[in-house]
């Protein structure tokens, strides 16, 4: 009977062994896994602690200690495990867990990271205060990637976005101008709100560098247009009066101004893209905020040289002030009685009830009424 209590012993010390050389032999090839392998496949894991604490449980005599006490730290490490992607975390996110939470070597990174390295801090990661931080951690991640992606949307934009031109054409010159002010502007002001955003947000604290790159360019390029599109707009009202050479004293200041502007809407159009701009912007070779800003003020001193002239005309002559600029300038370009065709389209805001003069041999020699009176002058002018 002894013999038989001996050999049931004996066996049932094999069977211990035997089941201690499995558990080691299964965990060493845990062990060996490449995390951005294993992290996938963490059902593995989920198995294996599920399977040795039920077989320590069918054990009816002492259990190990150490194997006990790490199945317990293996099942409490799980959850903080499932935070750790690959997909998700950055260098530096690793970085933080791995040297500034686990306290591992830093020769240890992502790319040489193996499961052992998670088994060598067991007693950290299963702490819920690891669970905590990885918790943390990845929904740091994940504002991040929301943040970048975000960028790379703007980045998209930005190189990619370009301007619309159409062509103005008087007395045989060609110029491109830019059109669609309202889009442009709407769509600048929309990125700028979107960078502002991101930038208040406290997940895009490792993205502030490019933040503010983006950000200094686009309050550039919002500055540019407003620029252009002052000079543009001045530039297209005064062409007409430079190419008539209807202010001869100014016309060398304009000429500067309308050679500049032409030439930089040329470039423009030539690269359209919203980046290039910034580049040329940019160059040692062109400073557009300048170049800009100089033939902006040109352009102001023409129009005022022009106010004042057409105001001295009204001054002399009361009834000059019933029409605008443009229409008194054609009138004051009629040099003889021939051309005075094209008054007729005028007459009716000088002169309340004249539509029309009659041209005789040179001479005006009759008005008439909207309803067909006619008024013959005794001596014509």
């Amino acid at each position: 009977e002894v013999v038989n209590v001996l050999k049931d012993e004996v066996k049932l010390v094999q069977q211990r062994s035997h089941h201690l050389l499995e558990y080691s032999l299964s965990l060493d090839e845990l062990r060996n896994k490449k995390w951005t392998s294993f992290q996938s496949n963490l059902s593995d894991l989920d198995d294996f602690v599920y399977k040795w604490s039920h077989v320590v449980k069918d054990w009816d005599d002492i259990v190990p200690d150490p194997i006990v006490h790490q199945l317990k730290l293996l099942e409490s490490s799980i959850p903080a495990l499932r935070h750790c992607r690959v997909d998700l975390f950055r260098e530096d996110h690793w970085v933080e867990l791995l040297q500034g939470k686990l306290r591992l070597p830093g020769s240890v990174r992502v790319d040489n990271l193996h499961f052992s390295h998670f088994i060598q801090s067991l007693e950290i990661l299963a702490t819920p205060d690891a669970l905590k931080f990885t918790e943390t951690l990845a929904e740091k991640c994940r504002g991040e990637v929301i943040v970048r992606e975000t960028l790379n949307e703007f980045i998209a934009w930005y190189q990619t976005y370009e301007i619309d031109f159409y062509d103005h054409t008087y007395e045989g010159r060609n110029t491109p101008l830019i059109q669609n002010w309202k889009q442009i502007f709407i769509e600048i002001n929309d990125k700028q709100n979107l960078l502002s955003a991101l930038s208040d947000s406290h997940h895009a604290v490792s993205l502030k560098d490019a933040l503010d790159l983006h950000q200094s360019r686009l309050n550039k390029l919002d500055s540019l247009f407003h620029l252009i599109n002052d000079v543009q707009r001045r530039w297209v009202v005064l062409v007409p009066i430079y190419l008539k050479k209807s202010l001869p004293s100014e016309h060398d200041m304009f000429a500067k101004a309308d050679a500049q502007f032409r030439s930089l809407m040329k470039t423009i159009e030539e690269y359209p893209k919203v980046c290039r701009l910034i580049e040329v912007e940019s160059s040692s070779q062109a400073d557009l905020a300048k170049v800009l800003g100089a033939s902006a003020v040109n352009l102001e001193r023409y129009q005022q040289a022009l106010n004042e002239f057409l105001e001295g005309k009204r001054l002399i002559i009361p009834r000059f002030y019933f029409v605008g600029n443009n229409d008194l300038l054609e009138i004051l370009g009629i040099k003889n009685v021939e051309n005075m065709g094209s008054i007729q389209p005028h007459l009716k805001s000088l002169f309340q009830g004249i539509v029309r003069i009659n041209v005789f041999n040179g001479h005006i020699v009759s008005f008439q009424s909207s309803v067909g009176e006619v008024v013959q002058l005794s001596d014509p002018v």
